[in-house]
């Protein structure tokens, strides 16, 4: 019993010696080329035995194992027999044992030149386009250079009933294929007529022109039966596509799932590479899987696929859409309820603060209210610099196709910077300052921008929710009718003579406001306040933080939205030292003064004027000039 070498065969799953039939198999289909064994596969279609004894000639190869195995012992050379558990290839469809055989093909060269040329191969062709293309993630570059490196030639026949013939006549006499390649194009012309039917309707003397004879003078031929790989088919589509109808060849992007490595990807550019001697693709971007919530992947045949449509009903197509670009679509895609859910509460989020913004804006026109760069509130401004800073991040996101980064990038800065920092801030300047008063002009102009750049960075993201906005949005005679139909703000359009050196203060500040911030939850729990606008808050700095704080005295109880603030020489008893800002101690204490009706601010003066003796020295001119215009108007 002669015995060869394979490196497949191993200790620890096995014996570490097989039975090796170069017919049945991949890797023993190569030991037995490596080693000139015959190819030796006694199959039919059926899976029958065409020879053997007659215990088992005839009978598929699973009817027949229990006569062989008897055979053997009849015959006293059996040496031993178990049942063993072990993995065994299924068909992915009916799921039923899969027998390999092997069998004539039609195979396309991968180390050979084409007809006419010295080199470079296909393979080598292949290999130099991939480093040319654009691989996202760049994963993709290697995994796509290991599979040309590593494939074995081109298998490009099946055998299947209906499918893209391949058209090749033989000789009925001799066997020769017809060489002829002028007249094999007149096959092409059926196929224009008919398409690939024709090969079926038609017999081989109406396909091939008048009186094609072969080299031994026979004239009766016959079809192949094998269809060419469906991925030819699909390989191939560039050339269908592109190049004609004013779309360039190769394309922008091919964007497909991992799988399509060893499909669309690969024989596309195998196609483009021997046809026109470059890929069909400069950008080739890949995807993970859908995943279930337990992260198995979503598949019909285990019956945890949830529908776009069944989410489309249940939570809106924009919901869609967030999962997707909410997603690091590099690696697996979790999709389940409770990740819909998540988002669902994230959108509210989105769509509230854009109904603060809009809100604001119901008496501010921008041709006529919006303030200019050089008067607007340094607080504003400030708030735009950061605006103009997160618009050239997602830009470059968007160009490099990190949804996922946009997408987290905005939610933060809506959720955190806007609605719980910014926003909640210049409430009191919206709310109680003179309608058409700089201040509130400058927070109406910053939340117009802000607003306006927003919108049109989620616009690619949440179509309908931005359409539905954009039709709300105060905008100039010029703008378009539809967001879908504008571009998004440069990062140049909102203010940026900002200098590092006010933008390092503001920084400083919103640290300090956490600290405070922290002090007054401490207070409310402690009883000592009911609400922030009770609090008279006492700061004690020293060295750079002082002078800082010193310059902006002023605008202190807007930004820590309490009625009073005062910087002390001396650290207060009562102060509690600052966790995350070095040498500043905090005190809190309840408010001098009265409330103001209109503003809920405290303040000493509430009481001065007897015309309106309920409000504060901040809010008495705008009374007086809303009451004012009112007897005027009357």
């Amino acid at each position: 019993m002669p015995a060869v070498l394979a490196d497949y065969v191993t200790l620890d799953t096995g014996t570490g010696i097989v039975h090796t039939a170069p017919g049945h198999g991949v890797e023993d289909f190569q030991t037995g080329q490596r080693y000139g064994l015959e190819t030796y596969a006694p199959l039919d279609d059926q899976g029958r035995y065409l020879t053997g004894l007659p215990e088992y000639k005839g009978k598929t190869v699973f009817e027949a194992n229990p006569a062989i195995v008897a055979l053997l012992r009849d015959r006293q050379m059996l040496l031993g027999e178990a049942k063993l558990t072990h993995s065994y290839p299924h068909c992915w469809r009916c799921h039923n044992p899969v027998i390999f055989r092997a069998t004539e093909q039609w195979f396309i060269k991968l180390d050979a030149a084409a007809r006419g040329r010295q080199s470079p191969t296909l393979r080598e062709r292949a290999l130099g386009e991939v480093d040319k293309v654009r691989w996202t993630p760049e994963w993709g570059h290697d995994r796509m250079r290991s599979m040309i490196v590593e494939r074995p030639d081109w298998c490009v026949s099946r055998q299947r009933f209906w499918g893209v013939p391949i058209p090749v006549f033989y000789c009925e006499a001799c066997g020769k294929t017809f060489e002829d390649v002028p007249a094999l194009r007149n096959v092409i012309e059926w196929f224009k007529r008919e398409g690939a039917d024709a090969w079926f309707r038609h017999s081989p003397e109406e396909l091939l022109p008048a009186g094609a004879k072969c080299s031994c003078g026979a004239s009766k031929w016959r079809k192949e039966n094998d269809i060419l790989d469906v991925w030819f088919d699909s390989g191939s589509s560039h050339l269908a596509v592109l190049g004609k109808d004013g779309l360039p060849w190769p394309a922008d992007m091919y964007l497909e799932g991992p799988d399509q490595f060893r499909g669309w990807f690969h024989s596309s550019l195998l196609i483009g590479a021997a046809i026109r001697d470059a890929a069909p693709y400069r950008h080739v971007l890949t995807y993970g899987w859908a995943v279930d919530e337990q992260g198995d992947p979503m598949s019909k045949s285990r019956g945890n696929v949830i529908l776009p449509r069944d989410i489309c009903e249940k939570w809106g197509a924009d919901l869609l859409r967030l999962w997707v670009a909410s997603q690091d679509y590099a690696t697996d895609m979790r999709l389940s309820d409770d990740v819909m859910k998540q988002l669902a509460e994230a959108y509210r989020k989105i769509r509230n603060t854009f109904r603060f913004a809009l809100s604001n804006l119901y008496d501010f026109d921008p041709s006529r209210d919006a303030v200019p760069d050089a008067q607007l509130e340094e607080f504003d401004a400030w708030m735009l610099q950061r605006t103009s800073v997160l618009l050239g991040q997602c830009q470059a996101w968007y160009e490099n196709f990190e949804f996922h980064r946009v997408y987290h990038a905005l939610h933060d800065f809506i959720t955190v910077d806007l609605s719980a920092f910014y926003f909640d801030i210049l409430k009191d300047r919206l709310y109680t300052f003179a309608a058409a008063g700089r201040e509130r002009r400058s927070a109406q102009t910053a939340i117009w921008r802000i607003a306006d750049a927003l919108l049109r960075l989620f616009t690619p993201i949440l179509v309908f929710t931005s359409e539905e906005i954009w039709k709300c949005f105060p905008r100039g005679a010029k703008a378009e009718q539809s967001i879908h139909m504008s571009v998004f703000r440069k990062p140049e359009e909102l203010p940026v003579a900002f200098d590092s050196a006010k933008s390092e203060r503001w920084m400083l500040l919103a640290s300090v406001r956490d600290e405070v911030l922290k002090a007054l939850e401490a207070a409310r729990n402690s009883k000592q306040i009911a609400g922030a606008l009770e609090a008279r808050v006492i700061l004690s700095a020293s060295g750079n933080l002082a002078a800082v704080l010193s310059a902006c005295v002023k605008s202190l109880p807007a930004l820590f939205i309490v009625s009073q603030v005062e910087l002390a020489p001396a650290t207060p008893a009562d102060a509690r030292p600052a966790d995350g800002v070095a040498g500043l101690a905090v005190a809190v204490r309840r408010a001098d003064g009265k409330k103001c009706e209109r503003c809920w601010n405290y303040s000493i003066h509430v009481g001065e004027s007897s015309k309106f003796p309920t409000v504060c020295e901040r809010c008495l001119p705008v009374v007086e000039a809303i009451l004012g215009g009112a007897v005027a108007a009357s």
